[in-house]
Protein backbone atom coordinates (compact mmCIF):
# COMPACT_ATOMS: atom_id res chain seq x y z
CA UNK A 1 0.00 0.00 0.00
CA UNK A 2 1.41 3.03 -1.13
CA UNK A 3 2.00 5.73 1.92
CA UNK A 4 -0.98 8.33 2.81
CA UNK A 5 1.00 11.05 1.44
CA UNK A 6 3.44 10.61 -0.64
CA UNK A 7 6.68 12.80 0.08
CA UNK A 8 8.57 14.68 -2.84
CA UNK A 9 11.25 12.05 -2.38
CA UNK A 10 9.61 8.95 -2.64
CA UNK A 11 6.92 10.31 -4.79
CA UNK A 12 4.09 7.43 -6.29
CA UNK A 13 2.46 7.67 -9.76
CA UNK A 14 0.14 10.11 -10.30
CA UNK A 15 1.69 11.89 -7.57
CA UNK A 16 3.58 14.96 -9.23
CA UNK A 17 1.62 17.64 -11.12
CA UNK A 18 1.50 18.33 -14.60
CA UNK A 19 2.33 22.54 -13.95
CA UNK A 20 5.37 20.89 -11.59
CA UNK A 21 7.14 19.13 -14.80
CA UNK A 22 9.04 21.96 -16.39
CA UNK A 23 10.21 23.21 -13.45
CA UNK A 24 10.95 20.02 -12.13
CA UNK A 25 12.92 19.66 -15.82
CA UNK A 26 14.59 22.78 -15.63
CA UNK A 27 16.18 21.95 -11.99
CA UNK A 28 17.38 18.52 -13.26
CA UNK A 29 19.31 20.03 -15.98
CA UNK A 30 20.84 22.63 -13.74
CA UNK A 31 21.54 20.03 -10.95
CA UNK A 32 23.51 17.67 -13.85
CA UNK A 33 25.75 20.54 -14.76
CA UNK A 34 26.06 21.59 -11.04
CA UNK A 35 27.09 17.50 -10.14
CA UNK A 36 29.35 17.66 -13.37
CA UNK A 37 31.08 20.83 -12.70
CA UNK A 38 31.59 19.57 -9.00
CA UNK A 39 33.24 16.26 -9.99
CA UNK A 40 35.44 17.97 -12.13
CA UNK A 41 36.73 20.29 -9.42
CA UNK A 42 37.02 17.12 -7.37
CA UNK A 43 39.32 15.66 -9.89
CA UNK A 44 41.17 19.05 -10.20
CA UNK A 45 42.18 19.09 -6.15
CA UNK A 46 43.05 15.63 -6.38
CA UNK A 47 45.54 15.55 -8.80
CA UNK A 48 46.53 18.89 -7.18
CA UNK A 49 47.41 16.84 -4.18
CA UNK A 50 48.97 14.24 -5.95
CA UNK A 51 51.42 16.95 -7.53
CA UNK A 52 52.27 18.32 -4.34
CA UNK A 53 53.12 15.24 -2.76
CA UNK A 54 55.23 14.36 -5.57
CA UNK A 55 57.10 17.49 -6.36
CA UNK A 56 57.41 17.54 -2.33
CA UNK A 57 58.98 14.01 -1.99
CA UNK A 58 61.29 15.35 -5.23
CA UNK A 59 62.29 18.78 -3.66
CA UNK A 60 63.10 16.87 -0.56
CA UNK A 61 65.27 13.95 -1.99
CA UNK A 62 67.11 17.35 -4.28
CA UNK A 63 67.98 19.35 -1.24
CA UNK A 64 69.38 16.40 0.84
CA UNK A 65 70.96 15.20 -1.63
CA UNK A 66 72.50 18.63 -2.89
CA UNK A 67 75.81 19.40 -2.01
CA UNK A 68 74.69 22.44 0.06
CA UNK A 69 72.98 20.85 2.22
CA UNK A 70 75.95 19.25 3.35
CA UNK A 71 77.85 22.37 3.01
CA UNK A 72 75.27 24.40 4.92
CA UNK A 73 76.18 24.94 8.59
CA UNK A 74 73.69 27.20 10.53
CA UNK A 75 70.23 26.75 11.20
CA UNK A 76 68.79 29.59 8.86
CA UNK A 77 70.52 27.81 5.78
CA UNK A 78 68.69 24.81 6.66
CA UNK A 79 65.36 26.37 7.25
CA UNK A 80 65.87 28.22 3.68
CA UNK A 81 65.98 25.03 2.24
CA UNK A 82 63.48 23.26 3.68
CA UNK A 83 60.77 25.93 3.53
CA UNK A 84 60.36 25.40 -0.34
CA UNK A 85 58.91 21.07 0.39
CA UNK A 86 57.46 22.49 3.78
CA UNK A 87 55.20 24.84 1.33
CA UNK A 88 54.37 22.36 -1.48
CA UNK A 89 53.39 19.99 1.24
CA UNK A 90 50.89 22.35 2.62
CA UNK A 91 49.76 23.23 -0.66
CA UNK A 92 48.67 19.65 -0.89
CA UNK A 93 47.07 19.28 2.76
CA UNK A 94 45.27 21.99 1.65
CA UNK A 95 44.00 20.35 -1.94
CA UNK A 96 43.17 17.22 0.11
CA UNK A 97 41.02 19.09 2.33
CA UNK A 98 39.11 21.00 -0.61
CA UNK A 99 38.83 17.48 -1.84
CA UNK A 100 36.93 16.36 0.99
CA UNK A 101 34.45 19.42 1.00
CA UNK A 102 34.21 19.02 -2.99
CA UNK A 103 33.13 15.43 -2.74
CA UNK A 104 30.81 16.01 -0.35
CA UNK A 105 29.12 18.42 -2.47
CA UNK A 106 29.29 16.59 -5.72
CA UNK A 107 27.06 13.61 -3.70
CA UNK A 108 24.74 16.43 -2.46
CA UNK A 109 24.08 17.45 -5.51
CA UNK A 110 24.19 13.72 -7.22
CA UNK A 111 21.25 13.01 -4.59
CA UNK A 112 19.11 16.17 -5.40
CA UNK A 113 19.69 15.04 -9.06
CA UNK A 114 18.33 11.65 -8.73
CA UNK A 115 15.45 13.27 -6.22
CA UNK A 116 14.27 15.56 -9.23
CA UNK A 117 14.79 12.58 -11.91
CA UNK A 118 12.41 10.51 -9.62
CA UNK A 119 9.51 12.75 -9.34
CA UNK A 120 9.83 13.21 -13.17
CA UNK A 121 9.82 9.16 -13.63
CA UNK A 122 6.71 9.69 -11.06
CA UNK A 123 4.87 11.89 -13.42
CA UNK A 124 1.89 9.53 -15.10
CA UNK A 125 -1.13 9.20 -15.79
CA UNK A 126 -3.32 7.52 -13.47
CA UNK A 127 -4.99 3.95 -14.32
CA UNK A 128 -8.42 6.25 -14.50
CA UNK A 129 -7.20 8.81 -16.98
CA UNK A 130 -7.20 11.47 -14.20
CA UNK A 131 -4.10 13.35 -14.96
CA UNK A 132 -5.17 16.79 -12.25
CA UNK A 133 -4.58 16.99 -8.94
CA UNK A 134 -4.60 13.54 -6.91
CA UNK A 135 -6.89 13.53 -3.60
CA UNK A 136 -5.19 13.65 -0.69
CA UNK A 137 -7.92 11.18 1.53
Amino acid sequence: MPPFRPTPHRPVPGSVRPQDLPRLVRLRRSLARRWQRRQRRQLAYLALAFLAGAASFALVVGVVASPAWAEARTVFEHAALSALPAGVLLLGIYSLWRYDRSRRRARAAAIRYHHANQRIQAHVGAADGVDGERPVA
